[in-house]
Order: C-alpha cells, then sequence, then structure tokens
C-alpha cells in the first residue's frame, strides 16, 4: 500500500479579542520560534452583536369598546392593506380599520370571539395614537392600536418595506456605541447577501435578567435594501459587526501577547519575556504604547492560514 503525505492550510475564523490568546496552538520546542516584527499600523475594534429583523412600522389592531362579539374578519396574513381598509367587524357594527398601509404579519382574532378580553384596553381615549405610523389615522371609537406585535385578539399590520434591526449591547460594552456608527449584516435566511447601515440610537432605558445580575441596552440600526436585494422577512435572526474604535500606533498580533498573574500582558522578545502596556485590542491585533519599539522581534504562532496539517491518503 502507497502512502502519501499532503499538506494543507486551515482557514479559521471568528476568535474575537484576547480569546485568541487562550486558542494559540503549542510550538513544538524542538523547532525555531516563530517571529513577527514589531511596526506601525492601524487597529479597528470591531463589536459583533445578535440582532432581529424589525419593522419601523408595526402595530396590534384591536378592539376596546363595550363587549360584543366579532361578525367578520377579513384580514389574512400576508395580505397587503391600504390605510384605512376595513380589517374586522364587529355585531354592534363597529368596524376594525388599517392604521397605515402594509402587510398584515398576524392575526388572532376570529369570528365569534366576545371582545374586549381582559387585558384589552376598555376605552380607545387611553390608546395610542397612531399618527406615527406612516401618516395614518387616529384611532376611531371602539378600536385600539398599539406599536407591538403579539398582542391577543388583534391584526397585526407592519410595513414589511421599512426594516431596521434591533440588538441588545452589554452594560460593559455599551460605551462603545453611538448614533451615526456604520454596521455591517449578515442575514442567515438570506446567504450571500451582506447589507449595510448604521447605528440610529441606543436606547437608555435598560433591560435586565430574571434575576437583575445581568444588564443590557437595546440599539436600533437602519437597515439599507439595494433594488434587487431581498428584503429579509420580519423576525430574521441577523449578526451585526460594528467597528466602534480605531488607533494608530505599534501594532502586535494577539496570539503574541499573554497574560499575567498580576492582570498585565507581556509578549517574548529578545529572548525574555517584556511587560507591555496595551492600547486599543483589535480582533486578530493589539495596539502596545509602551514596553516595544518599531522593529523588535516577538515570538508569536505562526497565523491560523498558515499552519500546516497533515492529511495521510492511502492508496494502493
Amino acid at each position: 500500500m502507497k502512502k502519501t503525505t499532503l499538506t494543507i492550510s486551515l482557514a479559521l475564523a471568528g476568535l474575537i479579542g484576547l480569546a485568541a490568546m487562550a486558542l494559540a496552538p503549542n510550538i513544538d520546542a524542538a523547532s525555531p520560534p516563530h517571529t513577527v516584527k514589531v511596526t506601525n499600523g492601524t487597529v479597528t475594534r470591531i463589536e459583533p452583536l445578535a440582532g432581529t429583523i424589525t419593522s419601523t412600522s408595526e402595530a396590534s389592531v384591536s378592539y376596546s369598546g363595550p363587549q360584543t362579539t366579532v361578525s367578520t374578519v377579513s384580514a389574512t396574513v400576508g395580505q397587503s392593506v391600504v390605510s384605512g381598509q376595513i380589517l374586522a367587524q364587529m355585531t354592534n357594527g363597529t368596524t376594525l380599520t388599517a392604521p397605515f398601509a402594509g402587510r398584515v404579519v398576524e392575526v388572532s382574532l376570529n369570528a365569534g370571539d366576545v371582545v374586549p378580553n381582559s387585558t384589552a384596553p376598555t376605552s380607545s381615549q387611553n390608546s395610542p395614537s397612531s399618527a406615527g405610523f406612516g401618516g395614518g389615522r387616529r384611532p376611531v371609537a371602539g378600536q385600539s392600536v398599539v406599536n407591538s406585535i403579539g398582542a391577543s385578539l388583534a391584526i397585526t399590520i407592519a410595513d414589511t418595506t421599512s426594516i431596521d434591526v434591533t440588538a441588545s449591547v452589554s452594560e460593559l460594552d455599551v460605551h462603545w456605541f453611538k448614533a451615526g456608527q456604520s454596521a455591517t449584516f449578515i442575514v442567515p435566511g438570506e446567504p450571500g447577501v451582506i447589507y449595510a447601515g448604521k447605528v440610529q440610537a441606543v436606547n437608555q432605558d435598560p433591560i435586565t435578567n430574571g434575576n437583575g445580575t445581568a444588564v443590557s441596552y437595546p440599539i436600533i440600526f437602519t437597515l439599507n435594501v439595494p433594488s434587487g436585494t431581498p428584503y429579509p422577512w420580519l423576525g430574521m435572526s441577523c449578526q451585526v459587526f460594528v467597528p466602534v474604535a480605531q488607533a494608530k500606533g505599534l501594532v502586535v498580533p494577539i496570539a503574541a501577547i499573554e497574560s499575567t498573574a498580576q492582570g498585565g500582558y507581556e509578549v517574548v522578545t529578545h529572548g525574555q519575556k517584556t511587560s507591555v502596556t496595551l492600547g486599543l485590542i483589535g480582533t486578530n491585533q493589539a495596539i502596545v504604547t509602551n514596553g516595544l519599539t518599531s522593529g523588535d522581534l516577538v515570538v508569536s504562532p505562526p497565523a491560523l492560514t498558515e499552519q500546516p496539517v497533515s492529511v495521510s491518503l492511502f492508496g494502493g
């Protein structure tokens, strides 16, 4: 049997920040150390977030007058409607109408339902105005329009051609974000398409988890959909990448940096460990503000795309 050995390269991605230090592979002690020259350059910090496709105009329409029964429901999921179009009718003659032009995305109201239910508003006077929804009409008597989806005994309308992205960021990282920052989006449901947009707003109202130990803040992004590009469906998940900071200086691969027990950082140069002070930390590189000079050689594992992997192929 003939044995042939091929050498290939692995292309691995997704090492963010200092996590690369812990993932750096072991180097054979008998092999000469791989070194990288310290040079001046630019480092960019990119913050990844998990987001959801939402509509800039969406509302749930429900009945809020004296108790009655639903007579007919003419709206169906996926149907396009215009502002003022009748969606449902009550036995007392009251009708529910679309507050703006859009598409019906959810119907939880059926003929024969007794409305309002125990959680619905009892008066349209307490219902928020729909004037902000694409120039739509204000609530009429007996009709409640709420800027939300998933309401019970309601019909939900959304403008599926005017979409944005909502995401949340930890309280530890929220200081990196501000309105106007550019962003890139990858939507798994629309493979092969990369969308662009910007940070529209950082919500100052915090969200806490069930036990109150973690705090995050919502971020709204605008999403640009060029002509000929598919519109992501509402509710689709997406990956968001935001360049939040950039700095120039002496650039060192993160794989060359080690953490110390005292909370500092060090590299191996000139055959010995040297303490360094870090500035901006990017995805694969970091700025060193003290401890090195341009031209120094630091010990660093080869880039993952350069590391050979032997694969044995057996043939006859």
